[in-house]
C-alpha cells in the first residue's frame, strides 16, 4: 500500500491536534479512463488527546482532487475537484469512539472522474473527516473538530494496452 505524503498530518489540523489521519491508497499509478474509476483508500485515524474521540464516519467524507503537473502539456494543471466517498462502511458501526492513544484504520471507496481521468499528470487527493471530543463524565460529544488527511500524490499516465 502506497502513502505519499507531502505534509504531516498534525501539519494539516494545527488548531487542534487530538486526531492525526493519514491517508494512504493502495496504488499511486491510474491509466487514463474514459469513465468515472472507483478507488479503494484507507485513513488511520490516531486519537492523540487525552479524551475519548468519537469519529463521526457515518456521513461520508469530502474528497478533493487537486491538479498539478500535466505530463503530456508539461504545465501545471489549475483545477480542483471536489466529491463524496461512500456512506458507511459494510453495515459496522458507523461512528467509532477512540479511546487516548488508540488507533483504527477506516476503509472507504471514492470516485474519481472521467474529467480527472481524463488528463495524464500528477494529482494530489486529501480527504476530510469530522469527530467531537466526549467529556469524562458525559457520553454526549462535548467539542466538535474537523480536520483533513496528508495529501496523497496520484499519477495518471497513458497506459499501452487500453
Amino acid at each position: 500500500m502506497s502513502s505519499f505524503l507531502t505534509l504531516p498530518a498534525s501539519a494539516e489540523t494545527p488548531k487542534d491536534p487530538s486526531l492525526s489521519a493519514i491517508l494512504s491508497v493502495p496504488t499511486e499509478t491510474l491509466c487514463m479512463a474514459t469513465e468515472n474509476r472507483d478507488i479503494a483508500a484507507t485513513i488511520s485515524v490516531t486519537n492523540r488527546s487525552e479524551k475519548n474521540m468519537l469519529l463521526k464516519m457515518s456521513g461520508g467524507r469530502n474528497v478533493t482532487v487537486l491538479g498539478l503537473f500535466g505530463t503530456r502539456t508539461l504545465r501545471p494543471l489549475l483545477s480542483s475537484w471536489m466529491g463524496m466517498s461512500d456512506q458507511a462502511a459494510n453495515g459496522t458501526s458507523p461512528d467509532p469512539v477512540l479511546r487516548p492513544g488508540e488507533t483504527i484504520n477506516y476503509q472507504f471507496h471514492f470516485k474519481l472522474s472521467s474529467e480527472v481521468l481524463a488528463e495524464p499528470g500528477f494529482y494530489k487527493v486529501q480527504v476530510s473527516y469530522d469527530a467531537a471530543s466526549l467529556g469524562a463524565a458525559h457520553p454526549a460529544p462535548s467539542s466538535d473538530l474537523s480536520g483533513k488527511t496528508n495529501w496523497v500524490i496520484l499519477q495518471v499516465h497513458e497506459c499501452r494496452n487500453q
